[in-house]
């Protein structure tokens, strides 16, 4: 297996991990605040552009439209 293919399947294990782990209710926010993503971008205001991150966790307040909190993991296999 390849060093791309072998880097996804860990990033996917690592987003299932979290996501399992928020639907299970034992993250620090409540699951109904929480929103996981693989590879979505953030814009960096130094850089003017968007920076992709392996796994995201977008943490909403109550009746947010926008994310009050963002927990940004990188995996290294």
């Amino acid at each position: 297996m390849n060093t791309f293919r072998v880097g996804d399947v860990f990033e996917k294990q690592i987003h299932d991990l979290f996501q399992a782990e928020i639907d299970a209710d034992r993250f620090w926010a409540k699951k109904a605040n929480c929103k996981v993503f693989r590879k979505k971008g953030y814009h960096s205001k130094d850089r003017n552009k968007k920076i992709v991150f392996d796994v995201s966790i977008e943490i909403y307040l109550p009746g947010a439209k926008d994310y009050s909190s963002l927990v940004l993991i990188e995996c290294k296999n």
